[in-house]
């Protein structure tokens, strides 16, 4: 179920990396937020490790914009 929802996870966030710097930076602080908490409430570690490595990754692909996330919950 899990691994499901986490492929759903990485379809949508492929899909959002298409879109405009703005989203791409709001969609990043929407997941350092979630990376966080996972992390205080220590849930699932492979999920809060894929979150991370998504959030490293669209971070060095946002480098262009203006606006980047700096938000280092991982």
């Amino acid at each position: 179920m899990e691994s499901s929802r986490e492929f759903n996870f990485n379809a949508a966030f492929l899909e959002f990396s298409r879109r405009n710097c703005l989203r791409k930076a709001t969609l990043l602080r929407n997941i350092g937020i979630v990376c966080y908490f996972t992390t205080v409430h220590a849930r699932n570690v492979l999920v809060i490790a894929r979150l991370c490595a998504l959030e490293v990754s669209i971070k060095e692909r946002s480098r262009n914009c203006s606006t980047v996330c700096t938000g280092s919950f991982c």
